[in-house]
């Protein structure tokens, strides 16, 4: 796949697998999203498969650039079912749409937002980096750890992967604190703020 020369620098390529049960699906998204050349991710629990994190998937959470959600959509209605579901709290993402692509569930996001006790927390993934890894000879670009441990953060019942992630960086280290630095100063209520900051202060 070849990406365009103005979003380079923002991409960060890396070789590895991912070793899941739906490896082809994956590729096989992947290729056709690829084609729209708009930005797009895979997180969630896929994300934390690709670092070996945890060791089962059962679907497929991706982030879209708001500018590329008709692209994107475009592809996914070729491949499988859009079902029809309004998200519920606290979710309050803007664009979010929900896929059934060779048995393989599927979560499509744009704008994502989470509301919390002191406001709502809003994605910043127009500015963020995106690494690539590849799947079955495909490029398939994957969000930041750093950014998901923010938002694991505020999706109640996650506080098991929230662990696993600050194991994870004790292990490996953070990668891209600016990503939690950045995150201090977007309405992220004080208990994350509290969370973080040692992870921070960590690196520096």
């Amino acid at each position: 796949m070849r990406r365009n020369k103005h979003h380079i620098k923002s991409f960060i390529y890396i070789e590895s697998r991912v070793e899941t049960i739906n490896n082809q699906t994956v590729a096989l998204v992947a290729n056709h999203l690829n084609k729209t050349n708009s930005k797009w991710a895979v997180g969630g629990s896929l994300l934390l498969k690709q670092r070996d994190i945890i060791n089962q998937v059962n679907d497929m959470d991706i982030i879209v650039h708001r500018d590329g959600v008709n692209q994107i959509l475009g592809e996914l209605v070729k491949l499988g079912e859009e079902r029809v579901v309004t998200p519920l709290d606290p979710y309050a993402t803007t664009y979010y749409y929900e896929f059934n692509i060779l048995d393989l569930s599927m979560d499509v996001m744009g704008e994502f937002k989470i509301r919390h006790e002191d406001g709502v927390y809003v994605l910043p993934f127009e500015e963020q980096q995106i690494e690539f890894y590849d799947v079955e000879g495909v490029d398939v670009p994957f969000c930041t750890l750093e950014s998901w441990y923010i938002l694991y953060q505020l999706i109640p019942g996650r506080e098991k992967k929230v662990a696993m992630i600050e194991n994870y960086f004790k292990l490996n280290g953070v990668k891209h604190p600016s990503i939690l630095e950045n995150a201090i100063n977007n309405a992220l209520p004080k208990r994350v703020i509290e969370r973080i900051q040692p992870l921070i202060e960590k690196v520096v």
